[in-house]
This record gives C-alpha cells, structure tokens and sequence, in this order.
C-alpha cells in the first residue's frame, strides 16, 4: 500500500510540474509572440518607410519623365512647325514657278496663234481675190458664150498677158514654114 500512496503523490507532482514547465512555455510563448509582434510592427514601419520612399521616388521619376516628354513633344511641336513653313515656302515657290511658266506658255501661245491668225488672214484675202479673178472670168466667158449662142460677136477685148503667149506660140510655126518655101 506503501506503493500506491506514493504513486498518488506522483501525478499531483507531475501535475503541478506539467503546470509550471506550461505556464513557463505560455510566458516564453507570450514573450516569443511580443517580440514577433514587435518585429513585424519593426518590419511594417521599415516596409511603410520604404514604400513611401518607393512612392516618392517613382512620383519623382515621374514628374522627370513628364518633364522630359513634355519638352521632346514641344520640340517635336516646333520642329514639325518649322517643317511645315518650310514646306508651304516650297509650295509657294513651287506655284509662282508654274505661274511664270503657264503665263509663258499662254503668251507664246498667243504669239502663235496671231501667227495663224495673220497666214489665214493672207490666205483669205488671196482667196477672195482668186474668187473675185475667177468671178470676172465667168463673167466674161458667158458673155461670150451668150454672144455664140445668139450669133453676135462679142465686142473685142484687149488681149490679156496669158494670151499674148500664145499668139507667140502661133507666129513661130509660121517662121519656120517660111524659110522652107524659099
């Protein structure tokens, strides 16, 4: 019986030890879980500092970046500006040239065409006197002919210079009849 008093003693012994080792455990565990605690508020202000800094640092770049593509996009600006002033000045040039080269044209155009316009003039005026020439000569072979016709002969006319050519040609066989009768 000696064996099982001391046996009862021992679980009430272990129970208090068990007690003790836990509740150290707890307060290691307590003190394990505040330096934890403490470490990760540590780390959230150096991961807060550091994202500000991140933040401020990307802000920064940012505004340089604006900056600078704001002052590329105002030069750009101006250098397309001057490109198209410097196009509208070829333009422009490029007009008057083609101006000057029509008007040329049309002016040697015009000094042609008063050309044209003179030789048909001539043309025209030899015709009419052709037309007038040949008129006359109608005029005088039907009073002929109506002289023919009615039996009456036409009142002699000085004999023209187309003619007198031929009277020549007549008078020449008889010359040459004469010297063969001698």
């Amino acid at each position: 019986m000696s064996g099982k008093k001391s046996g009862a003693k021992k679980p009430a012994s272990l129970k208090s030890k068990a007690e003790a080792i836990g509740e150290k455990l707890i307060a290691e565990g307590k003190e394990v879980v505040a330096a934890a605690e403490a470490k990760v508020k540590e780390v959230k202000k150096a991961a807060a500092k550091k994202v500000g800094e991140a933040r401020k640092a990307v802000e920064a770049k940012a505004d340089e970046v604006k900056k600078t593509v704001s002052k590329k996009a105002s030069e750009v600006e101006k250098a397309v500006e001057s490109k198209a002033k410097q196009a509208k000045k070829q333009v422009a040039k490029v007009e008057k040239a083609v101006e000057k080269a029509v008007e040329a044209k049309v002016k040697s155009a015009k000094k042609q065409v008063a050309k044209v316009e003179k030789a048909v003039e001539a043309q025209v005026k030899s015709a009419k006197k052709g037309l007038a020439k040949a008129k006359a000569d109608v005029g005088k072979v039907a009073a002929q002919a109506k002289a023919a016709v009615t039996g009456k002969a036409a009142p002699a006319k000085p004999a023209t210079a187309a003619k007198k050519p031929a009277a020549k040609k007549a008078a020449a066989p008889a010359k040459k009849a004469a010297p063969a009768t001698k």
